[in-house]
């Protein structure tokens, strides 16, 4: 299988060459073409954008944050420095992502949903929205976390699990 490829460059002469690979330039920073940066998104020094990239506007990415290709990123979102995002998440509006955290590839995350520092989320995890995870947790792969839940700090969830919404009370 090929590596997926992700381009970094910290000097423009070294791109000369790539020129015509380069859709946008901002300040030092170097964009695959059909990726699209929202107006007064603010993005931090040395963090790697994939190709096919959508970032809403008003959206700030800590530096030496990578952010996979295919990745949809909603408006007025925050994501910490040192995090790393897999290919092909979609992560919802007005949503916080704390600092060195780990996405995998394929996970569904709703607005307003606020993900703490530290913390692990395995592939083609989906994620209701208004829901908070604390720090440290690391989630196995393909959970399913219901809207409006609320994960405390360092839990360790398996692979599978179907954490609920919105239960009724059984009693």
């Amino acid at each position: 299988m090929p590596y997926e490829c992700i381009i970094m460059c910290y000097e423009y002469e070294f791109i000369e060459s790539y020129r015509d690979d380069i859709h946008r330039k901002c300040d030092r920073h170097f964009f695959l073409k059909n990726t699209v940066i929202g107006q007064k998104t603010v993005i931090g020094q040395k963090t790697v954008i994939g190709q096919n990239t959508v970032i809403g506007r008003k959206t700030v990415i800590g530096q030496k944050t990578v952010i996979g290709q295919k990745t949809v990123i909603g408006q007025k979102t925050v994501i910490g420095q040192k995090t790393v995002i897999g290919r092909k998440t979609v992560i919802g509006q007005k949503t916080v992502i704390g600092r060195k955290t780990v996405i995998g590839q394929k996970p569904v995350i709703g607005q307003n949903t606020v993900i703490g520092r530290k913390t692990v989320i395995g592939r083609k995890t989906v994620i209701g929205q208004n829901t908070v995870i604390g720090r440290k947790t690391v989630i196995g792969q393909k959970p399913v976390i219901g809207q409006n839940t609320v994960i405390g700090q360092k839990p360790v969830i398996g692979q599978k699990p179907v954490i609920g919404q919105n239960i009724d009370d059984l009693s």
